[in-house]
């Protein structure tokens, strides 16, 4: 079987959505030209664009009588109507014998082979082209996801601001610190080892935590790695700062222009003068005057661009307007000011910019040591007193503890525990599910200090009644109160106590299904990464003292 004869990436639909009359009363030459256009742009991912593009060329009127009309609009969302209509409307019409299948290629980034049907619709609409579809989706899961809070473990200071310069010398931006969350970012640069150094450099990230750690903002990172040397400071435009040639900019993609025409040796004058007016350009490169309009949309700017516009063209001035939205897609953009300016990038080097990067640690972010071992691990008299034992793993108290009468069941020995000991599988008069699932649980980061104490000791009485319950019945521990506690302490970078957390659900038993599974992820994400589970740190107990042997 040819790769032509296996159509297992086609779209499975009945054909009979192609005979709906109502769409048919309407459907014309222009939206079969359409759905060639979409199949021969997007190939088999096309169907994804088959609503928002037959939408853009037909009438409103049209498209809300149609919705209005149709009974099939008011069973399911139009849009999905359409779209399953456009499918089965370029299957019957023989329109898809012109798409090219899916190819089996080597990924650029980790050589592994995978189909570019692989790739989900959403990655792919990130990656740009299909053409552009050259990465298997675990490596594009990887860049558009960005760097962890474990990953964060691993980078040092010094390599943060390598990293940064990294990241602007092969986009030759200056990056915003929200660069990686627009989804065209690949735009930047051009080229498949540009693209798979850029993936690269996504995946790798570090969070905006880490970097408010080590630098207290991202405009002093950009300093302190030499990418925002010298008088860079926040005003109602942006970032001032002054570029590598001493031009004053007053905003990072001024900046980011300057250094641009700079780099490649192209004379600019700053804020010239536009004739018989008081108005002033950014620059003026030869006969053009080139300006950022990075205001547009506010009514009194978007009048003045308009006066710009007719005094150049009154004076015969090339006017070359760069919006925030170019910069977006820079690597692009560069080609199209250099096309505007008759210039052939190609033929010209490009000058490395000085900087001014400050010495930084290599030292890693401290992951702290497992305590040492102590007394053989068994059952020993309970330091909390809740109990007649409790038992010691050889390192840390746990919850597990032996009544009068040989029975055992979970009491998390958090500090100053003073409630009832609780035998069953209740929390607060309801099954721990029924109690997890009526209850409003706050986000994640919202509880600080003793709020979030507060609600990590109501987490681990649940813990407690669920291990009770499972003890009693048989099954495997839910994971709903260990994934919410283990949500909070991951979200303070408490990735000690997480893991407890997590270590507690996993030997527990939990039940089958994704809740066990992400926990099994994570927890072996954290053990590569070094981090010892600590209950103290969690919460989960306190600095009682080691049994007497």
């Amino acid at each position: 079987m040819t790769a032509f004869d296996d159509t297992s990436y086609l779209w499975k639909v009945s054909l009979d959505f192609a005979e709906n009359g109502h769409i048919l009363a309407w459907w014309g030459e222009a939206q079969d030209e359409t759905l060639t256009r979409l199949i021969d742009e997007f190939a088999w991912l096309y169907p994804w664009h088959i609503s928002d593009a037959i939408v853009a060329i037909t009438s409103d009127d049209v498209a809300a009588a149609w919705r209005e009309q149709d009974p099939a609009c008011q069973r399911y969302a139009w849009y999905n109507v359409l779209m399953y209509f456009g499918v089965a409307r370029a299957r019957t019409t023989g329109l898809e014998h012109a798409m090219r299948p899916p190819e089996t290629l080597n990924c650029l980034r980790c050589k592994t082979r995978f189909r570019q049907d692989e790739v989900g619709a959403s990655t792919a609409r990130k990656l740009g082209k299909v053409s552009n579809i050259r990465y298997c989706q675990a490596c594009c899961s990887a860049a558009f996801a960005g760097g962890s809070d474990l990953d964060d473990l691993r980078l040092s200071d010094a390599a943060i601001a390598d990293w940064i310069r990294d990241v602007a010398s092969l986009t030759g931006l200056i990056p915003p610190q929200d660069f990686f969350n627009n989804e065209d970012f690949l735009e930047a640069v051009s080229g498949d080892t540009a693209r798979t150094q850029l993936l690269g450099l996504a995946a790798r990230r570090p969070t905006a935590k880490r970097i408010k750690d080590a630098f207290g903002s991202w405009l002093n990172a950009l300093a302190v790695a030499g990418v925002l040397p010298d008088g860079a400071h926040h005003t109602r435009r942006g970032v001032r700062s002054v570029a590598a040639d001493g031009h004053v900019c007053l905003s990072l993609p001024e900046r980011t222009i300057d250094d641009w025409l700079s780099a490649y040796g192209l004379d600019h004058e700053k804020e010239p003068r536009y004739p018989d007016s008081n108005y002033r350009g950014d620059w003026r490169v030869g006969g053009s005057i080139i300006e950022f309009f990075g205001l547009a949309g506010n009514p009194d700017y978007d009048a003045r661009i308009q006066e710009k516009r007719e005094l150049a063209e009154r004076h015969g001035i090339d006017l070359i307007e760069v919006y925030p939205k170019d910069m977006l897609k820079w690597g692009a953009t560069q080609e199209w000011l250099a096309t505007r300016l008759g210039i052939d990038l190609a033929a010209r080097e490009r000058r490395i910019l000085p900087t001014q990067p400050q010495a930084l640690s290599d030292t890693k972010p401290a992951i702290p040591k497992a305590p040492p071992v102590g007394p053989a691990e068994g059952w020993y008299a309970d330091p909390t007193g809740r109990e007649a034992s409790r038992w010691w793993d050889g390192r840390y108290w746990t919850q597990l503890v032996l009544d009068a009468s040989g029975d055992t069941y979970s009491d998390t020995p958090y500090p100053e525990r003073d409630d009832p000991v609780n035998h069953g599988s209740e929390i607060e008069g309801q099954q721990t599910w029924e109690f997890l699932s009526s209850t409003k649980l706050p986000w994640p980061g919202k509880p600080k200090g003793a709020e979030l104490v507060t609600h990590l000791e109501l987490m681990f009485r649940c813990m407690d009644a669920v291990e009770n319950a499972a003890r009693r019945d048989g099954y495997g521990t839910s994971p709903g109160a260990y994934s919410e506690a283990a949500g909070h302490l991951r979200h303070a970078r408490n990735h000690a106590g997480e893991a407890a957390i997590l270590a507690r659900a996993l030997q527990t038993g939990l039940g089958p299904g994704a809740g066990r599974r992400d926990i099994s992820t994570r927890m072996a994400a954290i053990d590569e990464a070094g981090v010892h589970p600590n209950p103290v740190e969690s919460g989960m107990t306190a600095h009682y003292p080691p049994p007497e042997t």
